[in-house]
């Protein structure tokens, strides 16, 4: 009887160990990078692959205001550009990604939290 529950106990601990490396796949969470600043351009990273994502981004005023929905790639990126909204002043930005499948990423910069000065050549 207690060989039985062993053998079982180790069956069950070998499924549970298989189940917890198959979900956690890289466990890396999405997540959306600055890449540019003139356009805003956006990359999205470790969303599930094909997944369709409604990505929304705010300016200073609810007139800064633009929505995409881009399909995720092969190994779940995507580039995305907002040209209406100003990256480049102190007044801040949110951009929000959605994916179909519930995958969730923010980027925000406050406002007062201004970008760095760009070099000039002279």
């Amino acid at each position: 009887m207690l060989r039985v529950f062993i053998a079982t106990l180790g069956v069950v601990a070998a499924g549970l160990g298989g189940v917890a490396w198959a979900s956690s796949g890289t466990g890396a969470k999405p997540a959306l990078r600055l890449v540019d600043a003139t356009p805003l351009t956006v990359r999205g990273a470790n969303f599930d692959p094909a997944e369709h994502v409604s990505v929304t981004a705010r300016g200073s005023s609810q007139q800064q205001s633009a929505k995409h929905v881009v399909r995720a790639g092969p190994a779940g990126g995507f580039l995305v550009q907002f040209p209406t909204i100003d990256a480049n002043d102190c007044h801040g930005f949110a951009i929000s990604a959605i994916g179909s499948d519930g995958s969730r990423a923010t980027l925000a910069r406050k406002a007062g939290e201004c970008p760095p000065p760009t070099s000039v050549d002279r």
